[in-house]
């Protein structure tokens, strides 16, 4: 709730001047954004956990997956 009251009046969007609203392609679009970096790192995480679970002899010749972990630990950030 947005103002610890239930019984308040909370003004919607459309209550607002037009050029005060936030641009819906850009929050929509960025919403999009995070959501799939979320999922990339959700998979990323897992194919290294089952790596490590499968193979751990292996874990650190695996290049690729080193590479990708590398690559993906920046995701994070940008998702926020």
């Amino acid at each position: 709730l947005a103002h610890h009251d239930p019984n308040a009046e909370v003004i919607g969007l459309d209550q607002f001047a037009e050029e005060d609203r936030p641009n819906v392609l850009i929050t929509h679009l960025a919403f999009q954004v995070m959501v799939g970096l979320g999922f990339l790192l959700i998979a990323v995480a897992g194919w290294f956990w089952w790596v490590r679970w499968k193979h751990p002899e292996t874990l650190a010749r695996r290049k690729w997956l080193l590479r990708t972990v590398l690559l993906a630990s920046p995701l994070g950030m940008l998702a926020l």
